[in-house]
């Protein structure tokens, strides 16, 4: 079975950068329709915790903690427990990302146990939002107060430019090639 070599002509040429155009008009409102989506339903959640939430104080049970690897910020992981308005006990879990020189840190920081740091102090408390009508659906409170641009829109800001780039590389590669294969 012999091996077909690609051939470079005009028409394959212009057939490649048609092809290449369409692909990146097509996945412009693909990328734009799914990060709105994203970002209309984390807003939503995001208010309707707001305006719904009730907060609580929570005991912690578990609480991780690691430095960014671009050491500008600190993640810390926690897992908590709390009795609900029906004296349901839930328990939850929730990560929040604070800058290293933060009050936040401290008052983090501050639920471990000074004799054992690996443990937590027994009268820690963390404070935890939750949906009366969905307990389920809760976390800490630091994540619904911060004011921030929900994740959509960075991923379509991305993927715009993931489009640009690729029409751009396309056009580019696709001119090159047919003035190289143009004939004198």
């Amino acid at each position: 079975m012999a091996r077909r070599s690609l051939t470079f002509t005009r028409r394959t040429i212009r057939l490649f950068t048609r092809i290449g155009l369409l692909v990146a008009l097509i996945a412009w409102p693909v990328v734009w329709a799914t990060s709105h989506y994203l970002f209309v339903a984390r807003t939503a959640a995001l208010e309707r915790m707001r305006s719904e939430g009730v907060v609580v104080d929570a005991v912690p049970i578990t609480l991780g903690g690691a430095l960014g690897w671009q050491k500008r910020d600190y993640t810390y992981d926690v897992a908590y427990r709390f009795t609900d308005a029906q004296n349901r006990t839930v328990t939850g879990r929730d990560s929040v990302t604070v800058s290293p020189n933060s009050s936040a840190r401290a008052v983090f920081e501050a639920l471990r146990d000074p004799v054992n740091p690996s443990g937590l102090r027994s009268d820690a408390r963390v404070p935890v939002m939750y949906l009366p009508a969905d307990p389920a659906v809760n976390g800490l409170k630091l994540r619904y107060d911060i004011a921030r641009v929900p994740e959509g829109s960075w991923g379509f800001m991305a993927g715009f430019a993931s489009a640009i780039v690729l029409a751009g590389l396309v056009i580019g590669a696709g001119t090159l090639m047919e003035k190289r294969f143009r004939p004198d």
